[in-house]
């Protein structure tokens, strides 16, 4: 085989055989730095789900720890016992005359402040998603309610005393959401009642 042979039927077998293993090796190293990123996408993927589990775990956490329920009952039998020497029972709607012996008991004054500055707290720490809502509500859904319609002429008196409309707004606010929930959730309830006892009753031409 002479130079003209070997140039014209070997240099191209070789060239093509230096081209193809270039292009191996190119398409190599494409693959591991897709493989890298797909790894490093699942790597993110994995973090932010840790991420979320975390933080839905120091939700839940938070929810059961930012009130202070041992607290909350000292500052809840304060208020009663005080309440109890007044005639008070804190069973409905203050009137205007036990919102009188509120105001005018410095005890009782006290006691239903810090009570109701608790709730403001709490209702402060869900209101800006530092709690878990759903866990939230079941755990004082039903009592803040009832405490905000028992001391709303109470919370009326500060606003208009201190001349602040922002005193114990996060506590109207969630606790007046939670009503219209636990309303509608009875409304709900009363009508699925009603349908099941129409649905068990005799016809009455039977």
């Amino acid at each position: 085989m002479n130079l003209h042979d070997f140039s014209h039927d070997i240099v191209p077998i070789i060239s093509l055989i230096v081209a193809t293993i270039g292009l191996l090796f190119i398409w190599l190293q494409i693959k591991a730095a897709t493989d890298a990123i797909n790894l490093n996408v699942e790597s993110l993927k994995q973090a932010q789900k840790d991420f979320q589990q975390t933080s839905a775990w120091n939700k839940i956490n938070s929810t059961y720890t930012f009130f202070n329920f041992e607290r909350n009952t000292e500052i809840e039998n304060r208020l009663y016992e005080a309440g109890a020497k007044e005639g008070l029972k804190f069973d409905k709607a203050l009137t205007d005359t036990e919102l009188q012996k509120v105001i005018s008991t410095p005890p009782l004054f006290v006691a239903a402040k810090e009570w109701l500055n608790d709730f403001e707290s709490y209702c402060a720490a869900y209101r800006i998603g530092a709690l878990d809502k759903e866990l939230a509500f079941q755990l004082l859904g039903t009592k803040a309610s009832k405490e905000y319609l028992v001391f709303r002429p109470f919370i009326e008196y500060l606003r208009s005393q201190f001349k602040d409309i922002g005193i114990l707004y996060e506590f109207e606010t969630v606790a007046s959401e939670w009503y219209d929930r636990l309303k509608k959730e009875e409304n709900e309830r009363s009508t699925v009642l009603k349908n099941m006892l129409a649905g068990t009753r005799v016809p009455e031409n039977l």
